[in-house]
């Protein structure tokens, strides 16, 4: 297993591939509410496990995090606020370097992701609720983590659809599942600034509602917060003509710290308001171009290993359309788990 990467170098790097990368999100310490959530936390007894139906034990999580039961679910079905059900793993490389703090160390950064999906910057009332946390103590059946995102990605999305169910109303079923690794990331050029990697928009497809985040400290809250919003479909900031800069917010492309406490931009804002916007219904020629063979809807191209892996080179990242999901009987319920489409 290699070290991780000196955390003081920060480029300006953005690849453009099929993967949505988070790229040092960590070259600033922890902020003011990080440092309060270190200093709430108190040693409770808190019980790891690796089976698949036990309710997670352990110390009561900040009111942005929740975690969840059948009754909450249920009653999610009414009101404005917007859920995300969660399920997290943990690798056991990320086992055997916090051991015993393995629990409380993980709920510390979801607490520190959850807050930043709930501030008010984001321009909508996210909840981020746990399904169930897996602590992978070997690496016998864990998802294969490797150089190469791409295939990191597919294993661990197939990985995850098997601890996962895909009926939105078992009380299982996550929308997304978090995958958290110390393995060093890379990308194809092998830099190895990059701190997670997901599917862009892909929490509502069934085949790419995962992602993988890299521990490297109090800054992994930060990355889960980044990678669930490219999940969602949010780009980088930074954009040309866009009016919003490439750093000092949550959606930041470089590493450079802000200059005060972390935020959204007004460009993640809007990008979010505009994905949970509704969209009139299609017709059946416009939804066919849409599909996927799976039934999942197509936010893009699919990533492919290039020859010798990698990704391949001439496959840019595509401008991030709205997916219309209205006329489908989709799986994914991801915001409004009483509705049978996904804003």
């Amino acid at each position: 297993m290699r070290q991780r990467h000196p955390r003081a170098r920060c480029p300006s790097l953005c690849v453009a591939g099929i993967l949505a990368c988070g790229f040092l999100l960590g070259c600033w310490g922890p902020s003011h509410f990080q440092q309060s959530f270190l200093q709430a936390l108190e040693p409770q007894a808190v019980s790891s496990y690796l089976s698949s139906g036990a309710p997670l034990k352990g110390h009561p999580p900040s009111p942005g995090f929740q975690r969840q039961t059948q009754r909450q679910r249920q009653r999610r079905a009414a009101g404005s606020i917007l859920h995300l059900e969660l399920l997290v793993a943990v690798g056991p490389d990320v086992f055997q370097a916090h051991q015993e703090d393995t629990e409380r160390y993980v709920l510390t950064n979801l607490n520190i992701g959850a807050e930043l999906l709930r501030d008010p910057s984001l321009g909508a009332q996210f909840r981020v609720h746990l399904v169930k946390m897996v602590i992978l103590t070997e690496p016998e059946g864990a998802p294969n983590i490797t150089a190469n995102l791409t295939s990191s990605l597919l294993s661990v999305c197939g990985w995850s659809r098997t601890i996962n169910p895909e009926d939105d109303t078992d009380p299982g079923h996550a929308d997304l599942v978090l995958y958290i690794t110390r393995f060093d990331l890379e990308l194809p050029d092998g830099n190895r600034q990059v701190r997670g990697v997901t599917q862009l928009g892909g929490a509502c497809s069934p085949t790419w509602s995962c992602l993988i985040t890299e521990d490297t400290g109090f800054d992994l809250g930060v990355t889960i917060a980044h990678e669930i919003g490219h999940s969602f479909g949010l780009e980088h900031d930074g954009a040309p003509g866009s009016g919003c800069g490439p750093s000092g917010h949550v959606m930041a492309s470089d590493g450079a710290a802000p200059r005060a406490g972390l935020a959204w931009s007004p460009c993640s804002r809007r990008q979010l308001l505009s994905l949970l916007r509704p969209v009139p219904p299609l017709s059946l020629s416009l939804l066919a171009t849409h599909l996927r063979a799976d039934r999942s809807l197509s936010l893009g191209p699919s990533p492919e290993p290039a020859p010798g892996g990698g990704l391949g080179p001439a496959t840019p990242v595509p401008t991030h359309k709205r997916p219309r999901f209205q006329t489908l009987p989709s799986p994914c319920t991801l915001l409004r788990p009483a509705s049978s489409r996904c804003t």
